[in-house]
C-alpha cells in the first residue's frame, strides 16, 4: 500500500503545506532550507512532499499523486534524483557532503533537478558543516538542499544564516488521536501511534493497513509480560517481529513500539501522565510493585542504545536478540 502523504502532512503541518504549494506553485522555492521541530513535528515527511510536488508526473489539483513511478521512488528512498543523506555512526562526515556535491554538480550540468534531504543535521562534524557552507553558498543549478533538525542550536550559525529556517511544531495531541482513529485505529492504538509519532519519524498510514500496528501492539506486550516474568518463552518470540519487519520504515515502528511498555511502567512509578500502552489490556500493578525506577530506566536505554544498532546495517533479528537477551539478563539475576 502506496501511504498517502498528502493526509499525513495535513495532520502535522497543514499550513506550511498550504505555505509551500504557493512557493512551488510561483516557482519561489529557496535552495535552501533548514526544518526545525522536535521529532514527530513532521519534518520529513514535509521534505518528501515537496519532492514528490516537483518530480510528480500525474499532479491531482495541485498534489503529488503518490502513484506515479516519481512518486513511488520517493517513497522508497531510491529515487535517483531524491537522496536522503542520514548520520553514519552517529555522525555526518565530511566524505559524505564531498559525495554530495560531486553528485549534485553532475547533475547540474545534465540540467536536471536535484533534491537533499539531510536528516539529523545537528550531527554535522566541524569540517562537514564547512563543507556544506560552501556548498550553500555557492549552489549548483537545479539543486535543492533541505536540512531536518530537532537542535538548530548545535548547527554552524553561517548555515542557518544562509538557509530558509521553518519552524515546525507539533501537533495537538488530541486532535492527533482523532485523526488516527478516523483512519481505523482503536482509541487505545491511537494512543500509542500518537506517541510512536513522537518519539520518531514514523509513517503514519504504516500503522493502518492489514491490522499490521494491532499485531504488532498485542505481540509486544506479549514479549513485555514474559521478559518481566522472566519467562525464557520471550525470546521465541523473535521470529514473530520478524513476520512483520517488511520494510526499514517498519523496522523503526518495531523497535519504537517495544519502548513503549518500559516507558509506561516508569511513568507509573513517577507519577507521571502519560500512559499510553498498558493502561487498559495489561494488569501493570505487579510490575510498578517488583521493579525500581532504577530497573526502568536501565530497560529503557538498552532498548534506545539498541535502536541505533539500525543505522550500522545490523539486521533486526540480531538488534531483538540482543534487547530480549540483555533484560532477561538483568531481570532473572
Amino acid at each position: 500500500m502506496i501511504k498517502d502523504i498528502n493526509s499525513e502532512v495535513k495532520l502535522f503541518q497543514n499550513d506550511l503545506l498550504t505555505r509551500f504549494q504557493l512557493i512551488i506553485d510561483n516557482k519561489r522555492l529557496s535552495h535552501a532550507y533548514l526544518f526545525s521541530g522536535a521529532n514527530g513535528s513532521g519534518k520529513e515527511t514535509l521534505a518528501m512532499w515537496i519532492a514528490m510536488r516537483l518530480f510528480c508526473t500525474n499532479l491531482q489539483s495541485g498534489f503529488p499523486c503518490c502513484e506515479c513511478n516519481e512518486c513511488t521512488k520517493i517513497l522508497l528512498h531510491n529515487h535517483p534524483d531524491v537522496i536522503f543523506l542520514d548520520p553514519n555512526d552517529d555522525n555526518i562526515k565530511v566524505d559524505q557532503i564531498r559525495l554530495l556535491k560531486k553528485e549534485a554538480n553532475l547533475y547540474s550540468v545534465e540540467g536536471r533537478k536535484k533534491i537533499f534531504i539531510i536528516n539529523n543535521a545537528e550531527l554535522l562534524t566541524n569540517s562537514a558543516s564547512n563543507s556544506l557552507l560552501k556548498f550553500i553558498e555557492e549552489p549548483a543549478k537545479n539543486t535543492y538542499i533541505i536540512l531536518l533538525t530537532n537542535n538548530l542550536n548545535v548547527i554552524l550559525p553561517t548555515i542557518v544564516s544562509r538557509t530558509q529556517v521553518v519552524f515546525m511544531k507539533l501537533n495537538n495531541e488530541v486532535d492527533q488521536i482523532k485523526k488516527f482513529t478516523e483512519m481505523g485505529l482503536s482509541k487505545d492504538l491511537s494512543k500509542s501511534a500518537v506517541k510512536l509519532t513522537q518519539d520518531s519519524t514514523c509513517v503514519l498510514n504504516e500503522f493502518i493497513p492489514n491490522d499490521w500496528f494491532n499485531e504488532l501492539v498485542n505481540l509486544t506486550k506479549i514479549w513485555f509480560l514474559k521478559l518481566l516474568n522472566k519467562d525464557l518463552a520471550s525470546f521465541n518470540l523473535i521470529a514473530q517481529f520478524l513476520s512483520l519487519n517488511e520494510n526499514k520504515t517498519k523496522q523503526k515502528i518495531i523497535l519504537n513500539t517495544l519502548v513503549l511498555p518500559f516507558r509506561d511502567i516508569l511513568f507509573k512509578k513517577l507519577n507521571i501522565n502519560g500512559v499510553c500502552f498498558l493502561e487498559t489490556n495489561v494488569d501493570i500493578n505487579k510490575f510498578v510493585k517488583t521493579y525500581t525506577v532504577s530497573d526502568m530506566l536501565n530497560f529503557v536505554n538498552i532498548v534506545f542504545n539498541a535502536k541505533r544498532f539500525i543505522n550500522n546495517n545490523i539486521s533486526l533479528q540480531n538488534i531483538i536478540e540482543y534487547i530480549t537477551v540483555k533484560i532477561l539478563n538483568d531481570v532473572i539475576h
